[in-house]
Formats: structure tokens, C-alpha cells, sequence
């Protein structure tokens, strides 16, 4: 059986800056694959960005400033 294959040179990630210490003060988890991402400062910054540029996965958490994940994932 083959296993898809895929593109991670394209894919777009969004981050909340309060959870960047999960992928290192290098940021070696997403430059290893290609993957091209931008932090954000609250929810309202993600809502930007992902509106400027539609991101192929958000990673966030509950205790933004202005409002949580959960509000965040339905405006979304």
C-alpha cells in the first residue's frame, strides 16, 4: 500500500506566540520541512493573518488575550 505523499513546502501554519517554546527558539520543527509559518500575539492577529493569508493549520490555545481558542476555532 503507498502512502500519500505530501507537499510541506507549501503548507502554511499559524502559531500563537504564547506556545512557541514548543517548537524551539529555532524553530527547527517547521524549517526542517519546509514549512513556512508566522506567530501571533492574540487571537485578533491569527483572524488577520488567516485572512490575509489562509493558513493550512492553526495552532493556538485557550488563554488568548481578547478571546480564548474556543471563540477563536468558531470564528474562524
Amino acid at each position: 500500500m503507498k502512502l500519500p505523499i505530501f507537499d510541506l513546502q507549501k503548507k502554511k501554519v499559524i502559531i500563537a506566540e504564547s506556545i512557541m517554546h514548543a517548537i524551539g527558539e529555532n524553530n527547527t520543527l517547521f524549517s526542517r520541512g519546509g514549512i513556512q509559518f508566522s506567530p501571533a500575539r492574540s487571537s485578533e492577529e491569527i483572524l488577520n493573518l488567516h485572512g490575509v493569508k489562509e493558513a493550512d493549520l492553526i495552532i493556538t490555545d485557550d488563554a488568548l488575550p481578547l478571546m480564548g481558542g474556543v471563540k477563536l476555532c468558531s470564528q474562524l
